[in-house]
């Protein structure tokens, strides 16, 4: 099942918001990026690196 950030952009639709819940909750999703911002998408590799390296 694939969840769209869009479905929820009335709540915000902030991918890095979602990667910090995940983290703080130490629980883990296989994520996918698809991003046009290259400065978003380099924070959230950045991120998944830092909690999640050997899956990323």
């Amino acid at each position: 099942m694939k969840i769209w950030l869009d479905d929820y952009a009335y709540d915000g639709g902030d991918a890095i918001k979602l990667l910090d819940y995940l983290a703080e909750r130490e629980t883990f999703y296989l994520v996918e990026i698809h991003t046009a911002n290259p400065v978003g998408r380099e924070n959230m590799y950045r991120m998944l690196d830092r909690y999640w390296p050997d899956l990323y």
